[in-house]
């Protein structure tokens, strides 16, 4: 399956349209679903949260060697910040078994927090084949871009 992203941005009001297509390229049998992840990088803060454990501090050699514990001020990078069917994908729009050449959407708008950096927001798109046992579920294809503004 391919998966492809379109996306709109108003910078005003901070509404993202966005739909997640999947373009099946064969036969795919499952529960197979469509999942959207909004994620930031260049997250920091100090506090509950933010602070990053370092349990490399002591170990001469590495880069993280005597930078504290915790390290106050750390840098995250492709924190989830919005899943807006739910971590596993929107149920129920693709059939039990996708024929080859179909095709099939998830579209919706999410307005992005004010503390959010729309500059450093990423769009992550994926089709999923859910199973009730979690370790056997399976993302079959994904794509990401930057936030388009």
């Amino acid at each position: 399956v391919g998966v492809n992203i379109d996306q709109s941005y108003n910078t005003t009001t901070r509404v993202l349209d966005v739909t997640v297509n999947a373009n099946f390229v064969d036969y795919a049998v499952g529960d197979l679903r469509i999942g959207l992840a909004l994620t930031e990088n260049k997250v920091t803060g100090s506090g509950s949260g933010y602070n990053q454990v370092n349990y490399y501090n002591s170990q001469a050699g590495h880069p993280y060697y005597q930078a504290g514990n915790p390290i106050v001020g750390f840098e995250h990078n492709h924190v989830l910040r919005s899943n807006p069917p739910g971590v596993y994908g929107q149920a129920s729009l693709i059939p039990g078994t996708a024929n080859p050449s179909s095709s099939y959407a998830y579209t919706t708008s999410v307005t992005l927090p004010a503390g959010w950096d729309e500059n450093e927001i990423e769009i992550v798109g994926f089709v999923y084949e859910y199973n009730a046992d979690l370790a056997k579920g399976e993302v079959l294809n994904s794509a990401s871009e930057n936030l388009q503004l």
